[in-house]
């Protein structure tokens, strides 16, 4: 079976997903502060520089979004109404 089979330990991909993987726990918790979305925003846009594939890009972009979701149901939050 073919399809079973991993992608080989410090390969690109290996490597590419346990940076993510990294990328996530740093970041977990949600702050509805400046240096939060700063930082993420730095640390997103170095990963997608580092890996041009357009799955990363889809990885980066979903957690972006699942971020944003998390800070706009987080207690205390204020959507900007213009």
């Amino acid at each position: 079976m073919e399809w079973m089979k991993k992608f080989q330990r410090e390969s690109e991909m290996w490597l590419m997903f346990t940076e993510y993987w990294k990328l996530v726990q740093k970041y977990w918790n949600v702050e509805d502060v400046d240096e939060y979305w700063d930082c993420l925003i730095r640390d997103c846009g170095q990963f997608l520089h580092k890996y041009h594939a357009s799955f990363a890009a889809g990885l980066i972009w979903a957690y972006i979004d699942e971020q944003e979701r998390k800070r706009k149901g987080a207690p205390g939050y204020k959507e900007n109404r213009g």
